[in-house]
């Protein structure tokens, strides 16, 4: 028994493990709640079966990599001085994770880290209107959560209801606008309301 044990512990010691690229951030005003979404995803995963690659999003736009950036407090202090910004190629089969030419000169090429999978753990524009699941779509990268059809029409609020009443789904009722239809006339916007549907609203 012992021996079956340790030649099972073995053999999963020689098992590359699964690289899981775990992404948060992102320039949604729902940034910092994707930081603690990622932080919780990373600290969840079983080790012993994927690696972690943290890939962090900065509020402009820049994709940041390294160890430092799987502590929360690497961003309660907001120190990224052992973070590497990072590209990713629209290339069909690169999972490669680039060092952005900034730091490595216009022609080179220097491959940072890789991933197996990814995993989004964005909140919001881009992370779940079917943007970056499209980019793994173009990548040929498998990815943890809805499609990019699923997750554009899931965004879409107005959409996904008529989804639902398409689909003889209950919901309840509503009454929608655009933002100009209420600055041109925000009372005749309050009395479709009140027409439409019973108070309290």
């Amino acid at each position: 028994m012992t021996c079956l044990t340790t030649i099972t512990s073995n053999l999963r010691g020689n098992l590359k493990l699964k690289k899981v690229g775990v992404i948060f951030g992102g320039k949604s005003v729902e940034h910092e709640v994707s930081v603690i979404t990622g932080m919780q995803v990373i600290e969840n995963i079983d080790k012993t079966k994927y690696e972690v690659v943290p890939i962090y999003i900065n509020k402009e736009g820049k994709w940041l990599t390294g160890e430092s950036l799987k502590e929360y407090s690497t961003f309660k202090n907001g120190d990224f001085k052992d973070a590497k910004e990072i590209l990713l190629s629209p290339n069909h089969g690169d999972n490669n994770l680039y060092a952005h030419p900034d730091t490595v000169g216009l022609f080179q090429k220097k491959v940072i880290d890789q991933i197996d999978i990814a995993f989004p753990a964005l909140h919001g524009t881009y992370g779940e209107d079917g943007s970056i699941q499209g980019l793994f779509e173009l990548m040929n990268i498998p990815y943890a959560g809805g499609g990019v059809l699923a997750s554009s029409v899931g965004m879409d609020k107005i959409l996904m209801k008529d989804v639902y009443k398409a689909n003889n789904i209950p919901i309840v009722d509503y009454h929608w606008f655009y933002r100009t239809n209420w600055k041109a006339d925000n009372m005749k916007i309050i009395s479709e309301i009140e027409s439409k549907l019973a108070y309290p609203v």
